[in-house]
């Protein structure tokens, strides 16, 4: 009799466990459904990301900007682990104006290998390499190699298709840093929102803090022409920054950013578009390698070579480095005996190319002399 008991007793303790298990497995998996519920890219969206309505109160002159790198918004990003010199970000190097040549001088310098076009597509980009006014002769270069990737993306993200098609193309762009190794530049039209977004992403998955991905960020609106106090331009670029970290992380809107680990949900991000976990392997290597392939840009400044030559004598008289666009200064003319100077062969002004400048002299003859 006892011994039935006992069986009962253990039958029922047996029951029990069983009814626990399932119960804690029905909770598990709940609780995972409910974190993937939660937890998707761009859902529960909070804000917008804005291109208008800027606190600053007027665009730049050119005349106004400091440095040639900060007119054409060309840099390397940076923070983390990143290395130097390996991605560069800037507005799009086109030859159509000052800012967008330097940009493609500034490019040539760094000795970019890899283009990844956020604004254009294959076929647009392809129809302007055709153009025999189009004057990016390094930007053509890199093309004809095969290295210039057309991922148009889109400046809003309102809705979901717009969203996925955006990431689609940001996951485009990074599979090329993982099968190829650096420099690389990034760039849309002005290289401040889609190109910004990217490198968001790019400097989160190296280890850079959330104040070195907004200090970079702002950069951009700050190179590109506007005036304004830094506490008006970080209220409006922390507002942009926070809805591009909500479709990073997957996070509500105001979440502790500063805290909160990018590395890793730049990872899934990069994961749950489509990559493995070996490519992100091989971004991050590459995106660690540091390059010094910077020969004539120095100080945010690219400078070309002006030599002063003496017309008569065919000398060098003293050679120059002239910021694009900058003048060059013109010295005393020499004195030969039997000659009389008549005039430099070229003004310097607004230097655009490597030149050299001639001291024009014609010959004293005895009429003349008389």
């Amino acid at each position: 009799m006892l011994f039935s008991e006992h069986k009962r007793f253990l039958r029922v303790l047996a029951v029990l466990f069983v009814s626990v298990l399932l119960a804690q497995e029905t909770f598990a998996f709940s609780s995972l459904a409910a974190a993937k519920n939660t937890e998707s890219y761009g859902k529960n969206l909070k804000g917008s990301y804005s291109t208008s309505g800027f606190p600053f109160t007027r665009w730049k002159k050119g005349s106004e900007y400091k440095t040639n790198a900060m007119l054409a918004n060309f840099r390397s990003a940076s923070g983390g682990t990143m290395g130097k010199n390996v991605l560069f970000r800037s507005r799009m190097p086109d030859g159509l104006n000052d800012e967008n040549r330097i940009a493609d001088l500034m490019m040539q310098d760094a000795g970019v290998k890899y283009i990844i076009n956020l604004y254009e597509t294959p076929a647009s980009i392809r129809k302007k390499m055709t153009n025999s006014a189009y004057s990016s002769l390094y930007y053509k270069k890199i093309y004809r190699n095969g290295r210039v990737s057309g991922l148009r993306t889109l400046m809003h993200f309102s809705t979901k298709p717009e969203r996925d098609a955006n990431r689609a193309a940001m996951i485009s762009g990074f599979r090329v840093i993982a099968a190829h190794g650096g420099p690389y530049l990034v760039h849309c039209a002005a290289g401040k929102d889609r190109t910004g977004f990217f490198c968001v992403i790019a400097e989160a998955l190296m280890g850079a803090t959330y104040n070195q991905i907004l200090n970079d960020y702002m950069q951009s609106y700050l190179n590109y022409g506007y005036k304004s106090t830094r506490a008006g331009a970080l209220s409006f670029c922390k507002k942009n920054l926070d809805f591009m970290l909500q479709l990073m992380t997957y996070a509500p809107s105001g979440s502790k950013w500063a805290k909160m680990d990018l590395a890793a949900k730049a990872e899934r991000y990069l994961m749950d578009g489509g990559l493995k976990a070996g490519q992100i392997r091989s971004i991050k290597k590459h995106l660690k390698k540091s390059y010094n392939l910077m020969k004539r840009t120095k100080n945010g400044n690219y400078y070309f070579v002006v030599k002063i030559r003496d017309g008569v004598t065919g000398y060098v008289i003293f050679s120059q480095k002239v910021a694009y666009g900058k003048n060059a200064v013109l010295p005393e003319p020499p004195e030969h005996e039997g000659y009389v100077f008549e005039k430099w062969s070229a003004s310097g002004k607004a230097v655009k190319s490597d030149m050299i400048i001639n001291a024009v002299f014609s010959k004293i003859t005895s009429s003349r002399a008389a």
